[in-house]
């Protein structure tokens, strides 16, 4: 890869001595880095390679690195304009599905034949040789190549020929390609006719989420739904899921589509309200620096808001501003404080128990500073109703400018902020 970039290779020698100092670097309590002794570089690194991007300045430096009595582990750093360098990052190469969790490069799961991605299906995994990003996509999506949804690690589920699928493998960034088999669509046993969903007789309701967003999505398997005589229960034009009630062997044939992504068992209505953290990935980011919101300044714009919910804290209105059920449930899955003894919102976790005989620093739950305000911008379409998805906007002020859904297809725009 080095000889297609030929100032590439002071880049390569540059990061050879950076990397050993960069990676003896741990986060300590108060937010400093200290170094910490490494290994010689020549026992500790190797297979390094320089990674290009097809019409792109990006470039991805990838190694191995084995220590004494230790396998050896993948690192990766990035950089988007070819000068400037990510911090390095171990890499997890397994693919985590609910079916299974491998590294394709080393071993694969057996899939029982009937649940084996079927022919003319143009569904693949690609995954990368590092963390996902926009100069990966945007030559895949160049080669006509169409991107579903991202999985972890490293990889997206896309469609494609198989001639399209050869190119993709021969791409530099590219760490395999592989099929997207039925049997990755089903909640754990869902397929065996031994799951407890048969128990109540030979057929059942099963949420199922489509590729693609709304009708255009949902449509195709509605219509196959209906033309194997079962029964379509619910669609939701201003999302990817939907509902029907199938037997068993519909099930595997809707399962087989390649307009689906995902099923599962349906179930009645709960309050989820309190898990926003964990869906969102907010305890994933505070679990990785203790970042919890410090200093963040989160603005919420939807259809109205009850000031008054004991879970809401230190709203500032700079709009009007009416009592709504939609805003003010959005406002609590933002910035609720979890004063209702719930878990707190995706930027205002409640504070942290001190464990017993520990002295232990735990920062303050950030003074939010949250707005409210029913005044929603004209999207072109109309106004929608109270319970539309389309309706909510919720930003976090990280920056001067703020990214605006503008309808429930996800059309998007920046503006700045004001």
């Amino acid at each position: 890869m080095i000889s297609a970039f030929p100032n590439r290779c002071l880049v390569l020698l540059a990061l050879l001595a950076w990397i050993p100092a960069a990676r003896a670097q741990d986060p300590a309590t108060d937010g400093a880095r200290h170094p910490q002794p490494l290994p010689h570089p020549s026992e500790a690194l190797a297979d390094l390679r320089l990674i290009s991007v097809p019409d792109s300045p990006a470039l991805a430096f990838i190694w191995n690195e084995q220590r004494a009595k230790q396998m050896p582990r993948s690192w990766f750093s990035l950089s988007l304009d070819g000068d400037t360098f990510t911090a390095p990052k171990e890499s997890d190469s397994r693919v985590l599905l609910r079916f299974a969790e491998f590294d394709p490069l080393q071993t694969l799961p057996a899939i029982p034949p009937a649940l084996t991605r079927p022919a003319g299906s143009s569904l693949h995994i690609v995954q990368f040789w590092t963390q996902g990003i926009e100069p990966y996509r945007e030559t895949l999506r160049n080669m006509g190549v169409r991107l579903h949804l991202f999985l972890a690690n490293h990889a997206h589920v896309v469609g494609m020929s198989e001639k399209q699928a050869e190119l993709v493998r021969s791409l530099p960034f590219v760490r395999w390609v592989g099929p997207f088999h039925v049997a990755y669509k089903f909640e754990e046993g869902l397929a065996s006719a031994e799951h407890p969903a048969w128990d109540a007789g030979p057929s059942a309701r099963f949420n199922i989420l489509t590729m693609e967003r709304g009708m255009r999505g949902q449509e195709p398997v509605s219509q196959f739904i209906t033309a194997s005589g079962a029964t379509v229960q619910q669609t939701t034009p201003q999302t990817y899921l939907m509902s029907a009630t199938l037997t068993r062997d519909q099930l595997l044939e809707v399962a087989r589509l390649d307009h689906v992504q995902w099923i599962d068992l349906w179930g009645e209505p709960e309050h989820d309200m309190d898990i926003a953290r964990q869906m969102h990935g907010s305890d994933y980011v505070e679990a990785l620096g203790d970042y919890r919101g410090q200093g963040v300044q989160v603005e919420v714009l939807d259809g109205g808001c009850d000031k008054k919910h004991p879970d809401l804290k230190n709203f500032k209105e700079h709009g009007p501003n009416s009592p709504g059920s939609h805003g003010t449930s959005t406002s609590g899955i933002i910035c609720g404080s979890g004063g209702m003894e719930l878990r707190g919102g995706l930027a205002t976790p409640p504070p942290r128990p001190h464990p017993p005989h520990r002295n232990v620093r735990t920062p303050a739950t950030p003074a939010q500073r949250a707005r409210t305000t029913d005044e929603l911008p004209d999207s072109g379409r109309g106004r929608e109703s109270d319970t539309a998805v389309c309706r909510v906007l919720a930003l976090v002020r990280v920056s001067m400018t703020y990214q605006l859904q503008t309808d429930a297809m996800g059309t998007s725009e920046r503006r700045p902020l004001t």
